[in-house]
């Protein structure tokens, strides 16, 4: 099992870490993420943008991976003090790609595990998929919401409200990764904003390696949700270190 302390304590000394973007919101210590299933970190660099130090784990190696990692299952990850846990199972059960090919059987459904696992654990979670996954999603976020020259639709379920009202798709003018003539791996780096994280092709995936830039989430989806975590679990904090209806004497 991958040790929560151990997590913690490399997180806080990880030097790829750094400070948080945002002071003014931050409590005396910052806010810990769990990042599982992790990749080559997509998802852990909003995070880290957003002003949480990130924790990642995977069952693969991640040499890429710029914060903290744990090669380990993310089942048996131990969640304790962390204020929040990202959560991006592998897609390639749910893909149309794989439902053409009559493959979606060889791959395991790890969202129903998955969300049983950090719905034991009772804090603030958030897990990510495609569409034609299991998630219960209430929120859908497209590249274009953000100023990406690229779509990657990916839907989100979290223990917590999400924000609703977002700007609706615009597909004009994007980059298209999977078909036609042209594509390279820096023009889909620079499309979703993930410049670090190599291109391992189809071949090296089939073989498990999940750390490349056709898995990884554009990191402005993960900003954009650490961010509303972050209010959210800075509002906590003052209403249980300021109660409703205390009075402090000034004097």
């Amino acid at each position: 099992m991958t040790n929560g302390v151990t997590m913690l304590d490399d997180a806080n000394t990880a030097e790829a870490v750094g400070p948080p973007l945002e002071r003014e919101v931050m409590p005396r210590r910052a806010w810990r993420c769990l990042d599982l299933f992790c990749g080559a970190g997509g998802a852990g660099m909003g995070l880290h943008r957003a002003g949480f130090q990130v924790a990642g784990v995977d069952i693969n190696p991640q040499p890429h991976y710029p914060f903290t990692f744990r090669q380990g299952d993310a089942l048996d990850a131990d969640l304790s003090g962390f204020d929040l846990v990202w959560a991006s199972p592998p897609c390639q059960a749910y893909t149309e790609m794989q439902r053409m090919h009559k493959n979606s059987a060889a791959h395991k459904d790890l969202v129903a595990p998955m969300r049983a696992k950090l719905q034991a654990w009772g804090g603030l979670w958030i897990m990510e998929n495609v569409a034609g996954s299991p998630l219960r999603e209430s929120l859908m976020l497209c590249g274009s919401m953000f100023g990406l020259r690229i779509a990657k639709h990916r839907f989100f379920e979290a223990s917590f409200e999400l924000p609703m009202l977002m700007p609706p798709c615009d597909h004009r003018d994007l980059y298209d990764p999977w078909h036609g003539a042209g594509r390279t791996a820096d023009k889909l780096r620079e499309a979703q904003g993930t410049p670090w994280i190599p291109h391992q092709g189809g071949a090296s995936r089939r073989r498990g390696i999940t750390g490349d830039t056709f898995n990884a989430i554009p990191p402005a989806y993960s900003e954009f949700l650490g961010r509303h975590a972050i209010a959210l679990l800075a509002r906590h904090n003052v209403e249980v270190t300021c109660p409703q209806g205390r009075e402090e004497n000034h004097e």
